[in-house]
This record gives C-alpha cells, structure tokens and sequence, in this order.
C-alpha cells in the first residue's frame, strides 16, 4: 500500500509540474558526454552547452576516474575523502574560492560568460546549474602537471529545464 501511495505522489509532482509550465524529466538525457580526468576545462561534443538566461540544466554525473596518485585508487563524481586525500599536494587543487573548500577528484563546473562573469559549480551530485553562460566540466585538480597522470572518465548527463 504504501509503494502505492508513493507512486502517486510522483505522479501528481510531474502532473503539477507540467501544468505550471515546466516539464517532466524525459527518459533519455537532453545531452550526455564524458569528462576526462587528464583534461582541462570540457564541454559537450561541438557545439558546448550554452544555458540561455531564464533555464536551468539538471546535471548527473556517474563513473569513476583517478588522480593517479599513489594507492591508485578511482573514486566517482564525488571525489575522495580527506582520509583518502592526505599527502595530496595542495597546490594541485584548482584555485577558485568554491573549489578548494571541495574535495580533491571532484566534479565541478564552471559557467562562464566573460572573463568577468563566471563562477564554479559543485557537480560532484546530481543537482541544478543555473545559467546564463556556457557549461563546462572538470576535475577538481590544477591543469597542466597536475593533471597529467590522471586516467579515466566520468559521463556527464544533463537535462534542459526552461524557467518560465
């Protein structure tokens, strides 16, 4: 009985959902790439996701990659523990405000309009980005040598919600 009422309740959320002008999640993702952990900054496949003023993305990120540090140990979208991170060198976090207070090996974001106007997003769960601005995904490591030794991939699904 109560997987039952359960069911309904989902039911009347996406009914609500609809009928005040937004839409129901669809089974199949409006975009999905993946982000290296050897890469830099990354967006979708040409062209990268711009999120026009007014709309929102819902981000799903699944998988595991690695730092390659020295236990070789792949975490997901999450990032490591700070048990699992000591000796981690410092430096190598990516220097922004909102991604040092993050775990190393996370997935982040950076909505970008100009040089100016951008700001770093935690993608490490499933949540909203906001736009305006164009999307793009990286571990939450420093570029360059930092970068270099790190293998594998996360998939990055998202979906396109218009804010009416």
């Amino acid at each position: 009985m109560k997987k039952l009422w359960v069911v309904w309740v989902v039911l009347a959320v996406l009914c609500l959902s609809v009928l005040s002008g937004g839409t129901a999640f669809a089974a199949s993702p409006d975009d999905s790439f993946l982000v290296f952990a050897s890469r830099g900054w990354q967006g979708g496949p040409p062209p990268i996701v711009n999120i026009p003023k007014g709309q929102r993305v819902w981000v799903e990120p699944s998988g595991t990659w690695s730092n390659s540090n020295s236990s070789g140990l792949e975490v997901g979208p999450q990032g490591y523990t700070a048990s699992q991170s000591k000796g981690f060198m410092p430096y190598c976090k990516y220097p922004d405000p909102v991604s040092t207070k993050l775990p190393f090996g996370r997935l982040i974001a950076l909505v970008y309009v100009n040089n100016n106007n951008y700001h770093i997003e935690d993608a490490g769960y499933a949540h909203w980005i906001y736009g305006p601005g164009q999307l793009l995904f990286g571990m939450n490591e420093r570029g360059g040598a930092c970068l270099e030794n790190n293998y594998g991939a996360l998939d990055v699904n998202l979906y396109a919600w218009f804010i009416k």
